[in-house]
């Protein structure tokens, strides 16, 4: 482990349109993309124009130190116009220039640690041409009928042409269960070895040992996670899903890399994390047993990045936080649990904050105590939500329409509210007879606060304005129809 230091970035940017700033995102710890689970440190930096005497007149300059950490850490690198490094690998104590050429969409690299960030940017460039080449599937009960929608035909028998060329994937449909196990087995790696494994190579020598095992397990990672992914979606238990599993599937996922290896690749604690889950379907174990087969540094990424994803799905997700943080070993993981649980944990009063009715008045949640409270969160354009409101809410709603001790609450998460209210017109997200409320000034603290990033989300409140439940999506009307009684008279 290295002592404490900085990355210290000196750029360059060349453009004809002139960029006034440039921003670092640095995580010290990377769990999950979700903001909020892993502290990030935003380093705003005002670009200078260039100097004659440095040769780097017609460009515009800045200089970015990150915050001192020991070993490695993640970097992202943006300006307005998007994202120039992607959550980089950097390691503490270097130093690197980058010369930005966004007219000739070039990137180059200099110093004496140039060669550990070249390696990164060309990695990049290879999984963005690999994702181009990456035949697109689409799941359909009938191909055929799907084409004649909506002038799909034409756009499909271009591509086609255009796939007859050799530069262009064409769509795969997928129409039935054999169809997703055919799938599944054209995932399985063959042995050859990529363009971007070659690439790596190149680098054994001129990088760190460290930041070279974590990029091959970055890459090993993003080669398998589409079939572990589609094979967790659609296996069904049957022998050919059995014998694929014992054959193929466990064998290639077996962990290949040391344990400081696996803790400074997410992309890989993340198909750790999907080859348990699997194992746990297939095995009818738990996952959480499951992570003690591995060392503490892997087992307590897995553990956060396991309670992160799902515990919106737990019945005694209180139980599960404790059980979590008294596992792991690293403080910053148990302070990352102790922080998800604060807002999940269920008993607790909900947040009061300032929400708008289609009058533009303020409703807090807390005026409705001596009720118990169903909350669904959604968005303009969200089919789950859609799906959702037609298929869980407005069957659960029927049952409860004369129970005056139960509230329906649907808060929109739409930027513009006039969005919002042309689709409470629709009917398709909501009813008249909820509550319907929007976010308004204040209510994205609401989000901030129970991490909803992802939607549609519901959360229950009892008749104290505590939560009850949160994460309803899965259960089914009659469950949370038993829920919702039970939150009349939580001392039951």
């Amino acid at each position: 482990m290295t002592a404490p230091s900085s990355l210290v970035i000196h750029g360059e940017i060349i453009s004809k349109t002139p960029v006034d700033t440039v921003t670092a995102v640095f995580w010290e710890h990377y769990v999950d993309s979700k903001k909020g689970i892993t502290k990030t440190e935003t380093i705003p930096v005002a670009t200078e124009k260039g100097n004659v005497f440095s040769g780097t007149m017609g460009s515009r300059g800045f200089c970015i130190k990150t915050p001192s950490f020991s070993g490695m850490a993640y970097l992202s690198l943006r300006y307005p116009g998007g994202t120039l490094w992607k959550r980089f690998h950097i390691t503490a104590g270097d130093t690197v220039r980058t010369i930005i050429d966004l007219d000739r969409a070039a990137m180059l690299f200099s110093g004496p640690d140039a060669e550990s960030y070249r390696v990164q940017y060309q990695l990049a460039m290879e999984e963005l041409l690999a994702k181009k080449r990456t035949v697109p599937v689409m799941f359909t009960a009938n191909r055929e009928a799907f084409l004649q929608n909506d002038g799909y035909d034409a756009a499909y028998k271009k591509a086609a042409s255009l796939s007859k060329t050799g530069l262009y994937p064409l769509m795969r449909f997928v129409e039935g269960p054999e169809d997703k196990y055919e799938l599944i087995k054209t995932l399985l790696p063959e042995g050859q070895v990529s363009v971007s494994e070659n690439r790596l190579e190149e680098y054994r020598d001129k990088i760190p040992q460290l930041l070279h095992g974590v990029l091959r397990a970055d890459l090993t990672a993003k080669r398998l996670n589409r079939l572990l992914d589609s094979f967790n979606r659609y296996m069904d238990g049957g022998e050919k899903y059995k014998s694929l599993y014992g054959e193929r599937i466990l064998p290639l996922t077996e962990i290949a890399f040391a344990d400081e290896v696996v803790a400074n690749s997410s992309d890989y604690t993340d198909l750790l994390l999907l080859r348990s889950l699997i194992i746990s379907r297939m095995e009818r174990k738990s996952p959480e047993s499951l992570f003690e087969n591995y060392a503490p540094p892997v087992r307590d990424y897995l553990t956060v990045k396991f309670m992160a994803r799902y515990h919106r799905q737990f019945e005694d997700v209180n139980e599960r936080f404790a059980q979590a943080e008294e596992k792991v070993q690293a403080e910053w993981i148990k302070h990352v649990l102790a922080n998800m649980a604060s807002s999940m944990n269920t008993g607790k009063p909900f947040l009061d904050v300032a929400l708008e009715d289609i009058d533009g008045e303020e409703v807090h949640l807390n005026e409705l105590r001596g009720k118990a409270v169903f909350i669904d969160f959604w968005f303009t354009g969200c089919k789950a939500c859609v799906l959702y409101h037609e298929n869980q809410m407005e069957p659960l709603m029927e049952r409860f329409k004369n129970d005056d001790r139960v509230v329906f609450v649907s808060i929109n998460t739409d930027q513009s509210k006039k969005v919002w209210k042309r689709s409470l017109e629709s009917g398709k997200y909501t009813s008249q007879t909820a509550l319907n409320l929007h976010l308004g000034d204040m209510g994205n603290k609401l989000l901030e606060y129970y991490r909803i990033q992802s939607f549609p989300v519901q959360m229950m409140l009892d008749s104290s304005g505590n939560v009850f439940r949160s994460g309803l999506q899965r259960k089914s009307v009659g469950d949370m129809s038993a829920l919702l009684r039970k939150a009349k008279n939580p001392s039951w």
